[in-house]
């Protein structure tokens, strides 16, 4: 009798033993959150597309062990002509190989059968966020500044200096100083904005020497001014602010003396 209590009693705890380990090797089969990455890749200032098949991109960790690797031209739906690359993630225990985990420093490649070249460095986010990070960058001035940032695309400009706070830096502004004008594309010291606005033509130096409404201004001179130059304008002082001449001043005061004198007499 004791024997068979005995059974019924070892049979299921034995079951439930059984069952957590299977459980246990199930859970450690099950891949956690993937970090993924994607985005545009430039190499050598052209942006690669579907059709650079010979480009691959790596990412890797620092001891170089290569986590993704992803083939131009294998997009998936949605992610035409960029890259998209899945970094397998682990968070316990003995780090698996081919594994990130979060805060990783980790190194993307633009790779082909003959040359690697590294176009960006990233810190791993948490488990399951997915990021865009454009790789590489087009730099048509080779000051090292992309040119989706740069506010001189033609003209080095590393510093990014720009005085006047304009749309254009320093290298590239014809008036640095002047918010209101980037371009004088005739050389004629007149801004094309300045021209434009008033009806000059900013591919015609000659207009500049022209007295467009006739006060005795050029157009330039009026651009120096900050003045319309198509508006004569006539500088009058205010009558209040013309100080009279002491001759002047004696007779007015002569003119009200006799003035009053008639008055005194009439009553």
């Amino acid at each position: 009798m004791k024997s068979k209590r005995l059974q019924h009693t070892i049979i299921p705890l034995t079951i439930v033993i059984l069952s957590t380990w299977v459980s246990g090797l199930a859970l450690a089969a099950l891949s956690e959150p993937q970090a993924i990455y994607y985005g545009q890749v430039v190499v050598n200032n052209q942006v690669l597309s579907a059709s650079n098949i010979e480009y691959s991109v790596v990412v890797k960790r620092d001891n170089g062990e290569v986590l993704d690797t992803f083939t131009m031209g294998d997009h998936p739906e949605g992610f035409e002509n960029q890259y998209v690359l899945r970094i397998p993630m682990d968070s316990t225990g003995a780090r698996p190989i081919g594994y990130a985990r979060t805060n990783d420093t980790v190194h993307f490649y633009a790779a082909t059968d003959s040359s690697e070249e590294l176009l960006e460095s990233a810190v791993v986010g948490e488990r399951g966020t997915i990021t865009a990070l454009k790789l590489g960058m087009v730099d048509v001035d080779n000051d090292d500044i992309d040119d989706d940032i740069d506010n001189c695309l033609l003209h080095t400009n590393p510093n990014q200096a720009n005085a006047d706070g304009d749309s254009a830096g320093d290298a590239c502004d014809d008036y640095p100083n002047n918010p209101n004008e980037i371009k004088d594309s005739d050389g004629d010291g007149m801004g094309d904005n300045y021209e434009t606005a008033y009806g000059l033509n900013p591919s015609n130096p000659a207009d500049a020497n022209i007295d467009s409404d006739g006060d005795g201004k050029t157009n330039l001179e009026e651009f120096l001014a900050g003045t319309n130059p198509t508006d004569v304008v006539i500088n009058q002082e205010k009558s209040e602010d013309i100080p009279l001449p002491l001759w002047a001043l004696v007779l007015l005061g002569l003119v009200i003396t006799r003035m009053g004198v008639r008055t005194n007499k009439a009553a």
